[in-house]
């Protein structure tokens, strides 16, 4: 196993019934809905659940293929969610969902998946539609220059939406020197969780001393919810810049084996 939090036969318990509930959410979805508003986010949390799945996959220490085979079904049920809410979707509920600066949730989900596809080399056809579906071009420093790596045209953000958490693996990009970068990256790593954490919720400066973590964030204290804290923007960095991850091998959330051929 890659993440010894858990239990063999928890993660072999826990993706079997990733399996089965997939398949069930996926069937009802291509019949007569009850709740037609419902549906577009009833799609989405199928594709939550697909990245869970392949996520779950990785801390057993299954094959990295296993966790890319998730990838092509994710952006499937992505992308009928997003194609129906734009029918029934208002624009501040588009904007509220979608923007990263406005939503933390958006910005990792998008992360997360960006390091994916780019660890993993996914085929053009799915790295297109992953882009088309995460949108936000020229909204964010770091992640705007992670995908321009692989798509040369892309505008670049002139700030970063979330300094506490990623200010480090920035640093490391633009780091002098290799050495000053490897160090800058394992500063990240090791800093990572805990800052998502103290992320405050943006909008009136009332509201900003609530902290606003990931959904994900404490998800080892609930039943059946844990895939693993895994830091994949450091490996999206490693591998879109060519930095040194020599200090971060064998860290506890740094998920290197998504490098390894």
């Amino acid at each position: 196993m890659r993440d010894p939090l858990k239990s063999l036969a928890w993660y072999d318990r826990w993706i079997d019934y990733d399996v089965g509930q997939i398949a069930r959410m996926q069937e009802s979805a291509s019949k007569p809905f009850a709740n037609a508003g419902y549906l577009p986010q009833y799609l989405f949390e199928i594709a939550q659940r697909w990245l869970a799945l392949g996520l779950r996959r990785y801390c057993r220490g299954d094959p990295v293929s296993a966790t890319r085979e998730c990838i092509g079904p994710l952006l499937d049920a992505w992308k009928r969610s997003e194609e129906l809410g734009a029918h029934q979707w208002t624009e501040q509920t588009k904007e509220s969902r979608r923007r990263w600066a406005l939503n933390l949730d958006a910005y990792v989900f998008s992360f997360r998946l960006v390091a994916l596809a780019t660890t993993l080399e996914v085929d053009e056809h799915d790295w297109c539609r992953l882009i088309a579906l995460i949108d936000n071009e020229g909204e964010d420093r770091l992640l705007d220059r992670v995908i321009a790596q692989r798509q040369r045209e892309r505008k670049i953000g002139s700030a970063l939406c979330y300094p506490g958490p990623y200010a480090r693996l920035l640093e490391a990009i633009d780091s002098p020197s290799r050495e000053a970068g490897a160090l800058a990256l394992k500063a990240f790593v090791e800093g990572w969780y805990e800052a998502l954490g103290k992320v405050q919720k943006p909008g009136p400066s009332s509201f900003r001393h609530q902290s606003q973590p990931p959904a994900w964030y404490r998800s080892d204290r609930i039943e059946g919810a844990y895939s693993g804290f895994w830091c994949l923007e450091a490996v999206a960095a490693v591998k879109a810049f060519g930095l040194d991850d020599q200090h971060c091998r064998g860290l506890r959330n740094y998920p290197g084996d998504l490098l390894q051929p």
